[in-house]
């Protein structure tokens, strides 16, 4: 249909829409952050599994249609770009977050030590993702090659191994300030609030925002594609600069909404469980890019933003076990050495233009 071929319309109008869908989102990412956080108190799941698998889940939507798009269309380069660019973007995200939180570094107050294993979930496959790339690929089962199809089974390991983790054996901070104790009775509070609401009626409320949040990210990822022909700029650069950009602004909201509600574990986790979705999608990329094995279209412009994610993520593992609650212009050390980071990779990515 004419009405939904974005290519078709004029730059103002696709920015228009983009922006309204980005709207969109940002509202339904914020409201589904407060059912997750009721959910993850009612149900015992905890902020940091509940943003993991949950939270994360819901606003890696747009990622799933992006790619598969990308996929279909032939431009597998794409959707790499978007998947390996979601790591910086949403390590980024965390940094505003913690901007928006100004009471000293966000990861000093998210005391959990299932966080550093989510942050090792994004590391191992990432390693991985770079020696496929490194080393090359070839199709095993029909064009979907060996790498991606070995990081996606690994993914699907690592959440069981974290479900069945006990993280009351495990590290524990020593000293945790005194707001993020305070959150636990808040979280309760926020539970006391729906209590009128059955666990079923809130786990529907949270299905229908994440429909929400994927017919919005859908089209934000549409129009931004659109935009990467109407501007000619090449495709690492928008796919990190642009398109990583649009479907990670569900992150950006619940990222920030959870900051808001104090659920900080679950800020964290949100963005550490998006990033090593987002690795496991690369056998998505591969499932519908017909051609050959995906990792075939990639570049060294690829490899080094996936190794500045991977660089972002070993920050704020950094910054979890260090605990120093140390801030630079509202903003913890760790965080400020990741937008650093972010910087770096679009400057990099645009020295990259011919």
């Amino acid at each position: 249909m004419q009405l939904l071929d974005f290519q078709h319309y004029p730059v103002w109008l696709n920015l228009m829409v983009f922006a309204g869908a980005a709207g969109v989102v940002w509202i339904a990412g914020a409201k589904i952050t407060t059912y997750a956080d009721v959910l993850a108190t009612r149900t015992g799941l905890g902020q940091a599994f509940m943003g993991l698998l949950f939270l994360a889940g819901a606003t890696s939507l747009p990622e799933l249609s992006s790619v598969a798009t990308a996929g279909l269309i032939g431009n597998g380069a794409l959707a790499v770009s978007d998947l390996l660019g979601t790591l910086v973007v949403n390590a980024a995200i965390l940094a505003v977050a913690d901007l928006a939180f100004g009471a000293g570094a966000l990861t000093s107050f998210a005391p959990r030590a299932v966080l550093l294993l989510q942050g090792a979930g994004v590391l191992t496959p990432g390693c991985l993702v770079l020696a496929g790339m490194a080393t090359g690929d070839r199709a095993l089962l029909g064009q979907v090659g060996l790498w991606p199809a070995l990081i996606f089974v690994g993914y699907l390991i690592f959440l069981r191994f974290l479900q069945q983790y006990d993280e009351g054996g495990g590290w524990q901070a020593v000293h945790v300030p005194e707001a993020a104790q305070e959150t636990e009775a808040a979280a309760e509070e926020r539970s006391r609030r729906y209590a009128h609401r059955s666990t079923r009626t809130l786990s529907l409320y949270f299905a229908g925002l994440s429909a929400v949040i994927l017919a919005a990210g859908t089209i934000l990822a549409r129009s931004a594609d659109a935009l990467i022909g109407q501007t000619g700029l090449a495709t690492p650069t928008v796919g990190v600069g642009l398109l990583a950009l649009a479907t990670s602004l569900p992150e950006l909201s619940t990222t920030v909404s959870s900051v808001r509600l104090g659920a900080y574990s679950m800020a964290v986790s949100n963005v550490f469980g998006s990033n090593a979705f987002g690795l496991a999608l690369l056998f998505w990329a591969d499932v519908f890019y017909r051609q050959d094995a995906v990792f075939t279209t990639v570049t060294t412009v690829h490899i080094f933003v996936g190794a500045m994610g991977l660089l972002a993520t070993a920050v704020y593992l950094v910054g979890i076990v260090e605990r120093k609650n140390v801030a630079v212009l509202r903003l913890g050390i760790d965080s400020l050495v990741v937008l650093g980071i972010y910087l770096a990779t679009l400057a990099g990515l645009f020295l990259q233009q011919p």
